[in-house]
């Protein structure tokens, strides 16, 4: 594509995101990850128009009509409040599409279960699908794409690719906000967050696309709890983050089978160790594995990448962290 080809996008994107603020969001996937920060939003921006779409009608069809297919404190009553208001559920793709200024994808990241990586590589599918079917159906505007489940590197530029292939690259911007809140305490994490994160391209069309998510999160958000990077950075921190997790909870394993045979009390040693600010209290008690299936499959994809970036060492060493 030529440069008078982007630079018109570029001032599309600015007359679009930077001169009005965004009043139509559209969020793909109605999980417990997009209908819990979704619910939020559409709470805390009550000018807001907010769409939630789903490929699976029952899901739909439940969130419709009052029976959440997950539970989390605090949901449904919320959601009960929003619903006809301004925030709806579709099974359309199309009208999601049609009528969102911004659209949040937040679907499931599962590993590989064929070919090369299987077990240890994520499965891109879902992605490489949902910016298929947001090119179909842009009908040529401009979309800022946010994604928010916890995803390898170079998943934005995944889609960047798809989005060329089948529509015109320059009229989207793909960004990653990492979903950090946690189950049973979402509706808590999600309005008073002590930091998010937004990572975006160091481009013109990028720093457009930023500064707008920036605005619409800061309705509620402090912008000082707004951290921002470079997408890869974000896509990275939160495997980061996960992998750290099972690291901490992997090491206080091994400090168990220690005091079980010295006698010492574990959760003595761990409140003494978790009183050192260097080191804090969280995720230093023992339990089965590291933490549950999330953890692995996180540490999965990272073992993968460093492999695939011929980081052998530091591969072996998060490998491992999950044993």
């Amino acid at each position: 594509m030529g440069s008078d080809s982007f630079s018109s996008a570029t001032d599309e994107f600015a007359k679009l995101f930077h001169e009005k603020p965004i009043k139509r969001v559209g969020c793909l996937g109605a999980g417990h990850v997009g209908v819990s920060m979704i619910a939020v939003m559409a709470k805390k921006m009550p000018d807001v128009q907010f769409m939630i779409f789903d490929d699976n009608p029952a899901v739909v069809c439940a969130c419709q009509s009052g029976q959440l297919p997950f539970y989390e404190p605090g949901m449904q009553d919320l959601i009960d409040s929003l619903r006809g208001k301004n925030l709806h559920f579709t099974s359309s793709i199309q009208s999601t599409v049609q009528s969102s200024q911004v659209i949040f994808v937040c679907i499931n990241t599962p590993l590989k279960t064929s070919g090369v990586g299987s077990g240890r590589a994520a499965d891109l599918s879902g992605w490489e699908n949902m910016a298929r079917r947001i090119a179909e159906n842009s009908q040529g505007e401009c979309k800022i794409v946010v994604e928010c489940s916890t995803i390898p590197v170079t998943t934005g530029e995944t889609m960047r690719k798809v989005l060329h292939a089948v529509g015109d690259a320059a009229k989207y911007e793909v960004l990653c906000f990492p979903s950090f809140y946690r189950g049973g305490t979402a509706l808590v994490d999600l309005e008073s967050p002590t930091r998010v994160l937004l990572g975006a391209h160091d481009t013109p069309a990028g720093v457009i696309a930023s500064e707008a998510i920036t605005k619409l999160l800061s309705n509620w958000i402090p912008r000082e709890r707004i951290v921002h990077s470079n997408l890869w950075s974000a896509e990275l921190s939160k495997l980061a983050q996960n992998a750290m997790k099972a690291q901490r909870i992997s090491s206080t394993n091994a400090v168990s089978a220690l005091c079980e045979r010295t006698g010492a009390d574990l959760t003595e040693v761990m409140r003494v160790v978790g009183s050192d600010s260097r080191i804090g209290a969280g995720y230093l008690r023992s339990c089965p594995g590291i933490g549950g299936p999330t953890l692995l499959s996180n540490l999965a994809m990272l073992v993968y990448l460093c492999e695939s970036l011929q980081l052998a060492e530091t591969a072996e060493y998060w490998r491992m962290v999950g044993r």
